[in-house]
């Protein structure tokens, strides 16, 4: 398990404590993600990807086997690592199977109705502990989960998972927390991030979280500045 001390915590409101998940799990199998539309690359995971429409699961594993292939090509991976990380990657079209999932990272277009109506999927299809994530970027998480039949309970294992684009190039992870997100789940999240090599920043339920939020006030500056 990953432990945190409480100096590396402290900043962020909670106190010394460990991941109740191991990511990969030693000597057994590994945690289990579900990502809704698209690839999520994880160290040692079983991944379920659950596309929106017939043929977008197959459009994602061919997409998955071709950046495999380029990182072949480059001498970053081995033929049987690349053979094996496929084997771990599977498409479906429905939420059969998430009962197993550790976690679960949305990441579809930024359209509310469709978020609210698969996180309402979600929390019947997944266990009652799995942590619940989307990869939203600028829009209120507590909104996305507004459906969400479970009460204080389902919002507890509601957080944001932002990676940036490509996400297998940016180190960059925002975890977005609620005024509900649970201790153990933020724990977990972080757990996480650093079995995936990213450097996370944990930022409360705002407008633009972190990046964004400085991103468009300069992006409008410089607007201006050109305008002008």
């Amino acid at each position: 398990m990953t432990y945190f001390e409480d100096e590396d915590l402290e900043d962020i409101g909670l106190s010394g404590g460990e991941s109740q998940l191991d990511w990969p799990a030693a000597g057994g199998p590994p945690p289990r993600y579900g990502s809704t539309w698209g690839p999520f690359h994880g160290s040692n995971a079983a991944i379920a990807i659950v596309s929106l429409a017939p043929g977008e699961d197959i459009v994602a594993l061919g997409y998955l086997a071709n950046f495999k292939g380029f990182k072949m090509k480059k001498g970053a991976m081995s033929q049987a690592a690349a053979d094996a990380a496929l084997a771990r990657v599977t498409g479906a079209l429905d939420y059969g199977g998430f009962d197993r999932a550790d976690m679960v990272i949305e990441a579809v277009i930024e359209d509310i109705p469709l978020k609210q109506k698969i996180f309402a999927d979600l929390e019947k299809a997944c266990r009652p502990d799995a942590i619940l994530s989307t990869n939203i970027s600028t829009i209120d998480i507590e909104l996305v989960g507004a459906k969400m039949a479970g009460g204080a309970a389902a919002r507890r294992r509601l957080l944001g998972a932002h990676f940036f684009s490509p996400a297998h190039v940016m180190p960059l992870l925002e975890i977005v927390r609620t005024k509900d997100t649970g201790a153990q789940e933020l724990l977990d999240t972080l757990a996480l991030s650093a079995v995936i090599k990213k450097t996370p920043v944990v930022v409360g339920n705002c407008t633009g979280f972190a990046v964004n939020r400085v991103f468009f006030p300069y992006t409008i500056g410089g607007g201006w500045f050109n305008r002008e």
